[in-house]
């Protein structure tokens, strides 16, 4: 889940600050909202993508 967080606030909260300075117009507190939404689809990602390779890793060690 910190991987997810770190991802989410290097990946759509510097962008979304940017482009809130560039338009002069303030997202307000849905920034969080989306900030945080970012962070749960991006630890998803990440736990299914540890858990397919750790399941070749399986497959692999069973092999040798």
């Amino acid at each position: 889940m910190v991987c997810g967080i770190c991802a989410s606030i290097l990946y759509v909260w510097m962008p979304l600050l940017f482009v809130t300075i560039a338009l002069s117009r303030p997202i307000g507190p849905r920034i969080w909202l989306i900030v945080l939404g970012a962070a749960f689809v991006i630890s998803l990602v990440l736990y299914a993508f540890a858990s397919r390779q750790m399941e070749r890793y399986r497959e692999y060690a069973a092999e040798i």
